[in-house]
């Protein structure tokens, strides 16, 4: 397939996310960074993968900004509700939930910097 001449893709990066060594939040929950802005203020973003039955062992309260969380696969939960695959979550400023899973999930999480 050519390339379109007009294309500009100087600089345009990219990963497979299930590359990216994970890190461990709790047992059965990580973390993989995608990205971590070099601009001040600029936001994180993270795939978090949530093993069946498993769930943060402490509140996870946004404090310094909000969290947006898009679940790209299985059903995640905050302790209250549980939202399926292709939902989008907004948490705001001062919220706090326990991010869980019953069947285990995989989200895209992003996050103020800081």
């Amino acid at each position: 397939m050519p390339v379109d001449s007009r294309l500009n893709l100087t600089g345009v990066t990219s990963l497979r996310a299930d590359d990216v060594p994970s890190v461990d939040y709790y047992p059965g929950v990580r973390r993989r960074t995608l990205l971590a802005s070099e601009t001040p203020g600029g936001p994180r973003i993270l795939q978090v993968e949530i093993d069946p039955g498993k769930m943060f062992l402490d509140l996870d309260v946004h404090n310094s900004g909000p969290e947006y969380v898009y679940v790209v696969e299985g059903v995640f939960g905050d302790g209250a509700h549980e939202y399926p695959a292709g939902t989008f979550i907004r948490h705001p400023v001062g919220s706090s939930h326990i991010p869980q899973s019953k069947g285990g999930c995989k989200l895209i999480v992003i996050l103020p910097s800081g």
